[in-house]
């Protein structure tokens, strides 16, 4: 009976150290999974679209180059006017002539 008692000791020793390993290895998969949980809604926010479908927090160049084939009748000085949510930017104005070139570049 006494080497029954020992063994049972043991197993329930052995099971108790296995339980308590098994419970800290839980823990520790939830925090990676919690800490993943948050990386990921980050990144969601950071790669959030705005209505005109670019990421918010990014960066948008426009480079504004030439005119060509604009009929001199409709404007006296001619300009380009760049709209992006709340960004408004526009080019130097110019009188009109054919052929017209800005090379200017906005960030948005």
């Amino acid at each position: 009976m006494d080497e029954f008692i020992k063994v049972y000791i043991e197993a329930q020793d052995f099971l108790s150290q296995n339980l308590f390993q098994t419970q800290q290895h839980l823990q520790e998969y939830e925090a990676q999974r919690l800490d993943a949980i948050e990386k990921l809604n980050e990144l969601r926010q950071e790669e959030a679209l705005n209505q005109y479908g670019i990421m918010i927090g990014s960066i948008l160049t426009v480079q504004v180059l030439e005119l060509k084939q604009l009929e001199r009748a409709q404007f006296k000085d001619v300009y380009v006017q760049v709209t992006c949510g709340d960004n408004v930017f526009q080019t130097e104005a110019f009188p009109y002539s054919n052929g017209m070139e800005w090379n200017e570049q906005f960030n948005m």
